[in-house]
């Protein structure tokens, strides 16, 4: 069996904090700006006996017309692979490999503060064995991650990875109104070691006369010891599929590290919605509520604390989505995009203040063989 997919999207849209920063910050402002977003994705699948390969690619891009944003324009390349070997009729391998690249060095010097984006490499190769029994799955898996924050190489780290999970399922309803309920925990870690040395807290006199301190107040070990982080992250979700779509979601997430103001306990509690309106909209919500517990002194200019970035679009913040689609034309595959973003500053000691607005209005092709 062989199937192709495409899908194509291009829309307007409106970003209020393009820059993504504090409001509260006096020296770098919020920027507003209308841009144009498009993305390319294509997958191929291979299923042969008890193998099944897949491969994807995608590209996007997104360009400001601000020009005080228009070095937040990015253009955005991923691949991925995956390979599924069933090895019975209660296990299976899954190999899989990706890569991942921001490029928003698009305008040389004009970035004045080159902190406020989104501009990262990140690659990442894994084994996963699932064994599954009836409503029951189990899966264990190891793999290895780089990431590389081009602004800055001290956030630069390579790491293994280790994952573990359950979940069981419960088919509930009759066979004219079958829905069901799905209960699943997870836990997975990442020992990141860094390039560069740890930081600890100068002995000079002035870090010392507020709880909060400045970037300034923080020196290399002068034994040159490097920086090493352990980076632990367990969920529980609950989910229901029916006539309404919902999943309810809690995960912590503890950076545990040798560098100062780096350790950390983030709470992330997720709420998930979709169901299918009159004229064929689909409505889709997520809500997401974070709060921050640091274990060291707040720094005043943390710039990333506990990088775990994935994609251009994720946020440490707090947010609400909001998106609807319209099937436009089934038979042609095009459909009608709305979108409504805010994202604000997680809950913590930190004495800031983040909101963003993002509005967007597109259109989407699909195309897929049989």
């Amino acid at each position: 069996m062989f199937r192709l997919t495409l899908r194509l999207e291009i829309g307007a849209e409106y970003d209020t904090n393009a820059n993504r920063v504090d409001s509260s910050d006096p020296l770098n402002a919020p920027i507003a700006s209308p841009l144009v977003r498009t993305t390319a994705r294509l997958g191929l699948a291979w299923k042969r006996g008890r193998n099944l390969l897949q491969a994807q690619t995608s590209l996007g891009a997104k360009a400001f017309f601000n020009s005080a944003a228009v070095d937040q324009s990015v253009v955005v390349l991923q691949l991925g692979l995956l390979d599924r070997l069933l090895l019975s009729r209660r296990s299976e391998l899954t190999l899989t490999t990706d890569y991942y690249e921001a490029f928003q060095d698009l305008t040389g010097s004009t970035c004045t503060n080159c902190y406020t984006r989104r501009d990262f490499r990140t690659a990442t190769a894994a084994a996963r064995l699932t064994a599954f029994d009836g409503p029951g799955v189990f899966w264990l898996g190891l793999g290895y991650r780089g990431f590389i924050w081009k602004p800055d190489e001290n956030f630069d780290f390579h790491a293994p990875t280790f994952e573990t999970g359950a979940s069981v399922a419960r088919a509930l309803g009759s066979s004219d109104n079958p829905h069901d309920l799905t209960f699943g925990v997870s836990y997975r870690a990442e020992r990141r070691g860094f390039a560069l040395p740890r930081q600890q807290r100068g002995d000079d006199g002035n870090c010392y006369k507020d709880p909060r301190i400045g970037g300034d107040c923080l020196l290399p070990d002068p034994r040159g010891d490097l920086r090493v982080d352990w980076f632990h992250e367990m969920s529980a979700e609950l989910a229901y599929v029916g006539v309404l779509l919902a999943s309810v979601g809690y995960a912590a997430q503890m950076n545990q590290s040798n560098s100062f103001g780096e350790p950390l306990l983030r709470h992330v509690v997720t709420l998930k919605l979709a169901y299918r309106l009159p004229w064929e909209i689909y409505a889709t919500l997520k809500a997401q509520l974070m709060i921050t517990r640091y274990f060291d002194p707040l720094l005043l200019d943390t710039k990333m604390t506990s990088v775990n970035v994935s994609s251009f679009e994720d946020e440490n913040r707090n947010s609400v989505v909001v998106d609807l689609e319209r099937v436009l034309s089934k038979r042609a595959g095009v459909y009608l995009d709305v979108r409504y973003s805010f994202f604000s500053n997680q809950l913590s000691a930190a004495l800031s203040e983040f909101r963003r607005h993002v509005a967007y209005l597109g259109l989407t092709y699909r195309f897929s063989t049989r």
